[in-house]
């Protein structure tokens, strides 16, 4: 079950996008075999001493802890030439997260990975969670495979599209139930959210209303392991104070 809900926007304000910029920039320097004295500042800058990466991947461990640890590992694919290629997807970001995707590629294989960042009150990093895991992108990309999925991704998957029907009707709250416990909290960038399930649904509610019924979600890409769930979703709607 969800216990906590977030959302982000593409255009998430100067403080969330200068935030995603530089953790964009820290991304890109993963791709680079040597890093440069800019990359370890900015590397120094972003990441709190006792961060946790999760998901690393990093041999026989799936965890990496403290900031050394991580700077050492942080462009290892392209110390080993290359391998898996990392191209840069969306970032996004706000005072509490940034959540960043990646695809890694080898050969003729490619897996989208997501990969959160969770930010102290100075905004440097103190847990990273790669989903899937690396040592799981790896494996695949070996065996030429899709990653498996995890269970967690199709309840996930069921609720968002329940939310996307906009119609919380008593067959699309089976799945959304599933998900959201609930004392599920919103999180929001915009001040005080809903603190129950109840309160989240209906704040959902509100924006279909809000928009004269024209609300579309289109669901893009769901990832989900044992502790986070992200979605990457598209919203449309129309202005009913300003047709046209």
């Amino acid at each position: 079950y969800a216990d906590e809900v977030a959302m982000w926007a593409a255009a998430s304000g100067a403080e969330g996008a200068a935030a995603a910029e530089r953790f964009r920039n820290a991304l890109d320097a993963r791709r680079r075999p040597t890093l440069e004295p800019t990359d370890m500042a900015l590397l120094d800058q972003l990441f709190a001493p006792n961060v946790v990466w999760y998901g690393a991947g990093d041999g026989a461990a799936e965890e990496l802890r403290g900031k050394d640890a991580l700077v050492s590992r942080w462009n290892a694919g392209a110390q080993d030439g290359g391998a898996p290629k990392i191209e840069l997807g969306d970032v996004y970001s706000d005072g509490t997260h940034v959540i960043a995707v990646l695809e890694l590629s080898a050969g003729q294989g490619a897996v989208r990975q997501a990969n959160i960042f969770h930010l102290d009150g100075e905004g440097k990093a103190t847990e990273i969670w790669s989903v899937p895991s690396n040592s799981a992108v790896a494996e695949a990309l070996a065996e030429g495979k899709p990653v498996p999925e995890h269970p967690n991704v199709a309840t996930f998957r069921a609720a968002e599209e329940a939310r996307a029907r906009n119609k919380f009707d008593s067959d699309d709250m089976v799945p959304i139930e599933r998900f959201l416990r609930e004392d599920v909290k919103w999180i929001s960038p915009w001040g005080a959210g809903p603190t129950n399930r109840e309160e989240v649904v209906a704040f959902f509610e509100t924006f279909n209303e809000s928009t004269g019924g024209t609300m579309q979600l289109t669901l893009n890409e769901v990832f989900a392991d044992d502790t986070h769930a992200v979605s990457l979703v598209r919203l449309q709607a129309d202005r009913p104070d300003r047709p046209g």
